[in-house]
């Protein structure tokens, strides 16, 4: 069985199509095709709130490539969603319906709680017992996930990424917000916080709110 799997960022676009192997009680998966577009709908987004008509076009034009390769490849399914630029975007709608009639794929935009969802079910079977954060900076939006014992007890999305701009006052104002939410849910306990970063620039978001003293004396060196 082959699947594929379209991710619409606000910086770039990725897609990927990987087969399932099935030996006895274990599924394997491998990766047949993977391309990462930098198409960075953000910059239009969050600066006028729209996509523009080149972006529309050069939009549409890269579902086609990838509406190709799902038929080449003889796919048995396929999963495609949007995140921050288009939740936010003004005519998301019109762009993702000229995209099913025109192109023949259905895209969902879906919100940052169910974003945070997915990245939980890819990430903890990474994780050992232990408490951890997750911080996995996107283009549009940054999500914060708390994991004790392999079990996400808590998750917030800011609107902070590599692509979205923000002036001073904008940025204090959102880190603050993450520094409380991260010293609120993790509570008072003393045990260590493992800070895990994913995404293109997650190292710095991670060392930001270490330096902040989002509990500091938290995390292990």
């Amino acid at each position: 069985m082959k699947l594929a799997a379209i991710d619409i960022g606000s910086n770039a676009i990725r897609f990927q199509v990987i087969r399932v192997i099935r030996y006895r009680d274990t599924l394997s998966f491998k990766k047949l095709e993977y391309i990462r577009f930098p198409l960075r709908l953000g910059q239009d987004v969050f600066k006028n709130g729209k996509l523009s008509e080149v972006t529309l076009d050069r939009f549409e034009q890269l579902m086609r490539a990838f509406k190709i390769l799902i038929d080449l490849y003889e796919v048995n399914g396929y999963i495609a969603v949007a995140t921050s630029a288009m939740r936010e975007a003004k005519n998301a709608k019109i762009a993702l319906q000229a995209v099913a009639s025109e192109v023949g794929l259905n895209i969902h935009i879906i919100s940052g709680e169910e974003e945070a969802e997915i990245l939980s079910k890819a990430i903890i079977p990474f994780l050992d017992n232990g408490t951890y954060l997750h911080i996995d900076v996107g283009g549009g939006s940054t999500e914060l996930n708390i994991y004790k014992d392999k079990v996400r007890v808590d998750s917030k999305s800011f609107q902070m990424g590599t692509v979205r701009s923000l002036n001073a006052k904008g940025r204090s104002k959102v880190f603050n917000a993450a520094e409380e939410w991260v010293n609120t849910s993790l509570g008072q306990s003393e045990d260590p916080v493992i800070a895990v970063g994913t995404g293109a620039t997650s190292a710095n978001c991670s060392s930001y709110l270490y330096f902040r003293g989002a509990g500091a004396s938290r995390y292990p060196s």
